[in-house]
């Protein structure tokens, strides 16, 4: 016991050596009916007020537990004055956070000297001063690299037509946000494109950045605006490599295998067996597994939701049998077609071996190497069953190999 103590009392002060100037030693007697007898010295302060340090910048209170300075007592520790914000936008939290007195009383507690900003401040000025602040460190990690672009347009929440522009350097495996352009009405043409991606090369370049490939979707007007990026003398750039998006072209493999009807049917169940209550209840209580629902915009997702229906179909088909008055009659004559159960499990045989792909693909540092020898793989996979697949696909695949 007295060689506890005397470590306990070294480790003290070698870590508070100017901060403790008398430290007592109680010992406390403590019985348990696993053990003979044990005892456990406890350290407390006889003067916490005293206490302080070298430098003039920290202040802290020794406790009676432990010499590690708190939040609330370091009051000269600075607080960045964009940290809050930052954590704001990155999170994607409503600016209304910042003025609700819960958060409010949650700041003072961590830290009574801050005052956290309004919420007019944090739509408006520090939106664009952090803002400015991030793409001047974009364009720092950029700065001497060589980095692949890829340029992509959709439709935000409001229906704005929006074409995004990022760079990936593969060596440091990061991906950096170049650009986001409002269209402001004008047409997806494969000229204003060109434009677009024009412009972003030619940002990239002056700040020491080499664009040395150019990635887009397959649609007709991209695929023509690739054509001309890469023949563009305003570029100087004869050398750069433009290709299609391969995680794409496997998602229409997907639809070009899909098998009619199969999708509809699955999709019917599913959706039944989510939305309906009785259904809902009867199938969780029988220990059945979340059911995924497909989405057009989630490539994996069809893949994902026929195994969820095939793995937990035993459980659907027991609910329906148990509760035929309640269930949907033609919900009911759905799930027990054994006929759709096997040409369901067949489709997920194909599209599992593209789904796996597909992941691999959508990786965000998947060189084109790589993706080479998953369609080598795919190809080979194809091949070794062609009763499995279409005709013309094996045709491609053939020509390809």
């Amino acid at each position: 016991m007295v060689g506890l103590v005397a470590r306990m009392k070294a480790h003290v002060k070698k870590c508070n050596s100017t901060l403790v100037d008398d430290v007592d030693v109680v010992d406390e007697e403590h019985e348990d009916s696993a053990s003979d007898s044990s005892s456990i010295a406890s350290i407390r302060s006889r003067s916490p007020s005293r206490i302080t340090t070298d430098t003039s910048d920290t202040v802290a209170h020794a406790s009676s537990s432990t010499s590690r300075p708190t939040i609330s007592t370091l009051t000269k520790s600075k607080l960045r004055s964009r940290d809050m914000e930052s954590f704001i936008y990155a999170t994607n939290s409503a600016f209304r956070h910042v003025e609700h007195p819960e958060f409010i009383k949650l700041i003072n507690l961590l830290h009574p000297e801050y005052k956290p900003p309004l919420r007019r401040q944090i739509a408006n000025k520090l939106l664009n001063e952090v803002f400015d602040s991030e793409l001047a460190k974009i364009k720092d990690c950029l700065n001497g690299k060589t980095v692949c672009m890829a340029q992509d347009g959709w439709s935000n929440i409001h229906n704005d037509s929006i074409v995004c522009i990022a760079a990936t350097d593969i060596i440091e495996e990061t991906v950096h946000l170049c650009d986001i352009i409002d269209a402001e009405g004008n047409s997806h043409t494969a000229e204003y494109l060109l434009n677009l991606a024009v412009l972003s090369i030619k940002s990239c370049q002056k700040h020491g950045c080499k664009v040395r490939s150019f990635v887009t979707d397959n649609a007709a007007n991209m695929r023509k605006m690739r054509e001309q990026l890469a023949t563009c003398e305003e570029l100087g750039m004869p050398d750069i490599i433009t290709y299609g998006c391969f995680a794409h072209i496997l998602n229409l493999l997907a639809h070009d295998i899909e098998i009619p009807g199969i999708k509809g049917h699955v999709k019917k169940i599913m959706k039944y067996f989510r939305n309906t209550h009785f259904a809902a209840a009867k199938y969780k209580e029988a220990g059945g597994k979340a059911l995924v629902m497909p989405q057009d915009v989630r490539w994996d997702t069809l893949a994902d939701c026929l195994e969820s229906y095939i793995s937990n179909w035993h459980i659907l088909s027991k609910v329906c049998t148990d509760n035929r008055v309640a269930i949907s009659s033609d919900i009911s004559s759905k799930v027990n077609d054994t006929d759709l159960k096997i040409k369901a499990t067949d489709y997920l045989e194909k599209l599992k071996i593209i789904s796996v792909a597909l992941d691999k693909i959508q990786r965000d540092c998947c060189i084109i190497g790589e993706a080479t020898e998953i369609w080598i793989e795919i190809i080979k996979r194809i091949l070794k069953r062609t009763f499995f697949w279409s005709p013309i696909l094996i045709v491609f695949c053939s020509v390809s190999k």
